[in-house]
């Protein structure tokens, strides 16, 4: 039984955007006659305890830290347009604001737009900063990519329409991004919100996810749970993981205690060291390799197909009951049975294959479904 679902999203959008009740208008597709440049650039000293927080719209952000207490900002603003009296109007009318609130440890950065009656023009922002590696960041951004060496401090992010790329985020991450894409190589904690975006991490210790009309892919983590809608995910190696999703597909390729919530969606399993706990509608499940000291293998499923490789290496108790289902390799499992039935639409097998220990155990029920046990 195969569930497919077809997403198409069709994301039409002039950028031009309404803000505060301001019209900013950017042709950044076009071509100008007449282009210049305004430089700013800003230094502070901080400690320990400040935080920085940064409000950018239409500014890609370059932020690399070292172990300083100084931060600084070079930014390049970059006008366009067919009249060289608009261009110097308009670089008139892009600044930045820095407030450096030293009772409560804030340093305040916003890009201020004032354009709101100018068109056919185009700008950019770009903006570099060197900051501590000890500080908090908040960042709030709208179409404008980010990226980040490193940081050992927590971390906040809201991005529209646009990109995160990161090398190490060393403490606590909040990122909320819609219409764009995570890209992390090493993170502690990550609590992801994605909408409209993937989101791919090479390295974790612990992602929470919440996902919807994107991809995940990870690398190796220690623990993930998430909640995914229309998505696919493909994990390496995971050590505990909890998710819940539909009509999303999963891949796990080396997983030691897995919790799948599925509804149309299709869930496969390279290799299963210790247990995992499915439960299904309209959703199949194939494990591909099982470790011999598996402890738990228990599946509640509805419509779906159910294969779980199992071979005569492994020891195991099992308890299989369908409705409306069917049960392969019956013959194998009815030499060990203590209990079988076969009547009307049920079928039900109990017994034991050399598990002397009985502390591994599989256990599946559902209606409607046909399990295999491929050994």
């Amino acid at each position: 039984m195969k569930i497919k679902l077809l997403v198409i999203l069709l994301l039409c959008f002039n950028i031009s955007i309404i803000a505060e009740n301001k019209d900013y208008h950017n042709d950044l597709g076009s071509s100008f006659k007449y282009s210049k440049k305004k430089t700013i650039d800003a230094n502070f000293t901080l400690n320990e305890y400040y935080t920085l927080n940064i409000d950018g719209l239409y500014s890609d952000m370059i932020i690399s830290t070292s172990n300083t207490d100084k931060i600084s900002f070079h930014i390049v603003i970059t006008g366009k347009a067919d009249r060289e009296d608009n261009v110097d109007k308009l670089l008139q009318n892009i600044d930045f604001e820095f407030d450096d609130d030293k009772v409560n440890n804030k340093l305040n950065v916003a890009t201020i737009i004032s354009i709101s009656n100018m068109r056919k023009i185009g700008y950019e922002i770009n903006i570099n900063i060197t900051m501590p590696d000890n500080i908090k960041l908040n960042v709030e951004s709208m179409y404008g990519d980010l990226h980040i060496d490193k940081l050992r401090k927590d971390f906040n992010l809201s991005l529209r329409y646009a990109d995160l790329t990161a090398d190490s985020l060393f403490a606590d991450n909040i990122i909320d991004v819609m219409y764009g894409d995570i890209m992390v190589k090493y993170a502690k904690y990550v609590k992801a919100n994605v909408r409209y975006g993937d989101i791919s991490v090479k390295e974790a210790e612990n992602i929470d996810l919440d996902i919807m009309y994107g991809n995940s892919e990870f690398s190796r983590l220690d623990k993930l749970d998430g909640w995914l809608r229309y998505s696919e995910l493909v994990c390496g190696s995971v050590n505990t993981t909890n998710i819940d999703i539909m009509y999303t597909d999963v891949n796990f390729r080396d997983v030691i205690d897995v919790n799948i919530k599925n509804v149309y969606g299709d869930a496969i399993i390279d290799n299963l060291r210790n247990k995992i706990y499915y439960s299904s509608n309209y959703g199949d499940l194939e494990i591909k390799s099982v470790d011999k000291n598996f402890r738990l293998i228990e599946v509640d499923a509805n419509y779906s197909d159910i294969e779980v490789c199992l071979t005569d290496e492994h020891y195991f108790n099992y308890n299989i009951e369908l409705s409306y289902g069917s049960i392969s390799s019956i013959q194998f499992l009815e030499k060990y049975a203590t209990r079988i039935i076969e009547k009307d639409y049920k079928s039900s097998i109990v017994g034991n294959y050399n598990d002397t220990t009985n502390e591994h155990k599989l256990i599946v029920k559902g209606s409607y479904t046909d399990f295999s046990l491929d050994d």
